[in-house]
């Protein structure tokens, strides 16, 4: 089965070329390194150590947790770290920068697989997530590489599409050595698509793990005093193509009733900021955070500040009044919402959680957050949250109090990587 799928990957090269090509378009990082995608590498990274992989930004932000943890109490391990996304990767130069060997991962190709395995010899591998990979997950075992898959997260939509390729996906979980479930439902579902249940334990949520005070180490007090001087900020984050005409609907609404002067909205994806922005200036005074980086100064008429930055948004979110987190009023599955709750800001989300779908009915459940479907519901959470503030920080403490008592989940994962990291 594996050789089939390895023959379809060769005749589907020239459109998956093709579509990094499209993709180039609007954001040319994608045309750059592409030769690392075939295994093909500059620099050659110390031989062993641990090889961790994260696809884009919000699994690499979960790998940066869990190599921080390791770190913690094996100082002198070295990792190669790989991602798919010219956003992931940044996130990880950013973090990490040189104390990491890092690079796009091969495609799974039976040859571009062998040269990354060949290049970085890794002992330990650990892939994030939801990334089941059969010629890499093959050739790794192969080559006596202990498998880790942490932070493991199925949800409905992956398990049925995994589960139309039976004895492809159970031959390559069967090379796992093993699995770190968020969740008793992601473990069962684990275990049906081929898993051996003596593998498989349930961990908890890397997600939850996040850093103290990390609000306060970037922003310039200036910036900071210059936003928080405003009355009624909020901020919109991670938000995809169709949302941001919403977000700007709903800020000319709060704006007109004087329940907002400010609005940070940082879309997704990169390339997106530019016209991002043009739709910003077509209806308000719009600052780009860019252009504070010099002078740290915020106009008093700004009443949209465009995050075109990576790495920054949960600082943007510690100064606001309350967030919402994109990539859930329309059909992309959402994004982490904890970031608002670890800050101690209430969160709004959209009905489109099935990525989070645990997190969101914490959040809900423990009243850290507004599920809202639509452009109404999100301008009446905002003037709700806009004239109570004993409400806002009623719901930021609950969210904070939720991410504290769902902590541990790295110091779980490092337990299960203590027998392999001991040898």
């Amino acid at each position: 089965m594996r050789v089939i799928y390895s023959l379809l990957l060769y005749l589907l090269l020239p459109f998956i070329l093709l579509r990094l090509l499209y993709r180039s378009i609007k954001n040319p990082a994608y045309r750059q390194r592409v030769f690392e995608r075939f295994g093909l590498y500059k620099y050659q990274p110390p031989a062993g150590g641990i090889w961790v992989h994260a696809v884009s930004v919000g699994e690499a932000i979960a790998a940066i947790k869990l190599i921080k943890a390791i770190r913690s109490q094996y100082a002198d391990v070295n990792f190669t770290v790989s991602c798919g996304t010219p956003t992931g990767s940044e996130v990880i130069q950013k973090q990490l920068g040189s104390s990491v060997y890092h690079v796009y991962a091969p495609y799974d190709l039976p040859g571009s697989v062998r040269r990354f395995l060949s290049k970085c010899q890794p002992d330990i591998g650990i892939i994030m997530e939801t990334e089941i990979w059969p010629n890499l997950l093959h050739q790794a075992s192969q080559r006596g590489t202990k498998l880790l898959i942490s932070n493991m997260r199925l949800s409905e939509t992956s398990f049925r599409r995994y589960r139309k390729f039976p004895a492809l996906i159970s031959a390559a979980l069967s090379r796992v050595d093993q699995i770190a479930a968020q969740t008793e439902n992601d473990a069962q579902r684990a275990v049906a698509l081929g898993a051996e249940a003596s593998s498989v334990e349930v961990v908890g949520n890397l997600k939850f793990d996040l850093e103290e005070h990390v609000q306060t180490q970037i922003l310039n007090p200036g910036l900071q005093t210059g936003i928080a001087s405003q009355q009624g900020i909020w901020l919109a984050g991670s938000t995809h193509e169709g949302e941001d005409e919403i977000v700007l609907n709903v800020h000319a609404d709060l704006v007109r009733d004087k329940a907002s002067r400010l609005l940070i909205l940082a879309p997704r994806h990169p390339e997106r900021f530019e016209s991002v922005y043009q739709m910003c200036c077509s209806r308000f005074v719009t600052q780009k955070r860019s252009e504070l980086l010099a002078r740290e100064r915020l106009r008093d008429d700004t009443r949209v500040l465009l995050l075109d930055s990576i790495g920054e948004l949960s600082q943007f979110i510690a100064i606001s009044d309350w967030a919402f987190i994109g990539g859930s009023l329309v059909p992309v599955g959402g994004h982490n919402i904890l970031e608002a709750c670890q800050a101690g800001v209430p969160v709004i989300f959209g009905e489109f959680m099935s990525n989070f779908t645990q997190i969101a009915q914490i959040v809900r459940d423990e009243n850290a957050g507004i599920q809202v479907s639509d452009q109404a519901d999100l301008l009446q959470a905002g003037l709700r949250l806009s004239g109570a503030p004993e409400t806002r920080a009623m719901m930021g403490g609950n969210g904070l109090a939720l991410v504290q008592a769902n902590q541990g989940a790295s110091q779980r994962t490092l337990k299960l990587l203590a027998p392999w990291l001991s040898v």
